[in-house]
């Protein structure tokens, strides 16, 4: 028992601090930087991406957020407008990245028509509007650029769950063995203490049973030495009527 309460202490003790790690867990950087040069870092990393498009044939800015876009991917020469960004902040990290971003351009032409007419080529051109923020490389990656792997792609918050659950699970294990064994060692020591009671409850009807037979013996022997006395007596009353008789006088 004295080995095993400090096994079962240090296992309560890793599964709270497991508990603590989990639901205390320091979270991924997420900390909203300014919005106005996020946005400007987006813009610029879209106007690279949209350069490096090696089906792009013309790309330049004609005003502020407006451009002449001459592509080759689906059939289109003419101005493109950023209409909107969108950033969202992930729940963990992705690929180590912390943010996401999405450029919303517009044709100066009806994007519905593209997207029925060409929808492979105009969807891969519109999929090439993602962006995803690394904190390592202080950066705005294309969605190209990431090379998603399912063997990677994990958010940082369920790595650490998972991790924490499988530690948990490891520790809740390891106080259930501690647990049986403290049951084992008290089973054993009370399977000890009846053979101990049944040893001594063997000795003590051993000695009852000795004294049982002196005390029979003793009984027997009272017995014999009555009748030994009893004999004597009668012995003694005929040796005295013998006497009795010799003593009288003839006739």
């Amino acid at each position: 028992m004295p080995r095993i309460r400090p096994l079962l202490r240090l296992t309560a003790s890793l599964l709270l601090a497991t508990l603590g790690a989990t639901v205390f867990a320091d979270p991924a950087d997420n900390t909203a930087s300014d919005e106005a040069a996020d946005r400007q870092a987006i813009q610029q990393a879209w106007e690279k991406t949209q350069k490096a498009d090696p089906l792009t044939v013309t790309f330049e800015q004609t005003a502020p957020g407006t451009y002449h876009l001459k592509t080759t991917r689906f059939p289109y020469d003419g101005a493109v407008h950023i209409g909107g960004i969108v950033i969202r902040e992930l729940p963990g990290t992705t690929n180590g990245a912390t943010r996401y971003a999405a450029v919303e351009p517009t044709l100066d032409q009806d994007n519905a028509r593209f997207a029925s007419q060409y929808p492979e080529s105009f969807n891969d051109w519109r999929s090439r509007n993602s962006f995803y923020y690394k904190p390592q490389e202080k950066a705005w990656i294309d969605s190209a650029g990431m090379k998603f792997t399912p063997s990677t792609d994990f958010s940082h918050s369920a790595n650490v769950a998972m991790n924490s659950f499988y530690l948990f699970v490891g520790a809740f294990a390891l106080l259930i063995i501690a647990l049986v064994a403290m049951r084992v060692r008290e089973s054993r020591a009370v399977q000890k203490r009846f053979k101990q009671a049944e040893e001594v409850e063997k000795r003590t009807l051993t000695s009852l049973n000795r004294t049982e037979a002196a005390r029979e013996q003793t009984r027997k022997g009272y017995e014999t030495q009555q009748k030994s006395h009893d004999l004597l007596v009668e012995q003694n009353r005929l040796l005295q009527e013998i006497l009795d008789t010799l003593k009288q006088p003839k006739q």
